[in-house]
């Protein structure tokens, strides 16, 4: 599941960037070989490290997932009916749900627009995003973890040390001592 948790967020922060960043990156596989980095300082194992590979691990697991009545009730038209969300949450996951992969759209029952409504409208979420970065400017960590890498940095890349099945085996008694 660590690997469905990993590529659903790299999926999605990749994607975002690739249809509203006002300077696409060229070399999306790059990023996804560089984002393994921070998978696998979380603690993933054998994690996607292309598009291609994220994409098929998401679909993988697609006899796995189920989509609940009360998850249901959060996106798409339900949404746009809940008079207790706001209009930016409304807005935005059109957004979310039109850069998802198109048998994960149908899951949510999401059937893209007319193709001049789309472009409106990734227009205006385009505006929206990099208008209230202009505004705001970097969020502070940002900033700070630019300043930590300027020089470069020193630190070898973060390849995962454990082993599947290599725990120590214990007995109830001992792992009750640990604690």
């Amino acid at each position: 599941m660590a690997a469905l948790n990993y590529a659903t967020v790299v999926w999605g922060i990749a994607t975002a960037h690739e249809l509203y960043h006002p300077s696409p990156l060229r070399n999306l596989d790059r990023y996804y070989g560089e984002f393994v980095r921070v998978g696998h300082a979380l603690g993933g194992t054998d994690l996607p490290a292309t598009k291609g590979e994220t994409l098929d691990c998401l679909r993988s697991y697609l006899p796995k997932l189920a989509l609940t009545h009360g998850a249901a009730q959060f996106t798409g038209p339900n949404l746009a009916q809940n008079p207790d969300v706001p209009p930016e949450a409304k807005f935005f996951d059109w957004a979310i749900r039109d850069s998802m992969p198109d048998w994960a759209a149908d899951m949510l029952a999401y059937r893209p627009p007319h193709p001049i409504e789309r472009a409106a409208r990734r227009a205006a979420t385009w505006a929206a995003l990099n208008g209230a970065w202009a505004a705001m400017g970097p969020l502070a960590e940002f900033t700070q973890a630019q300043q930590r890498v300027a020089n470069g940095t020193t630190v070898d890349h973060t390849e995962p040390a454990y082993v599947l099945g290599s725990d120590p085996v214990r007995n109830r008694d001992t792992v009750e001592q640990m604690v």
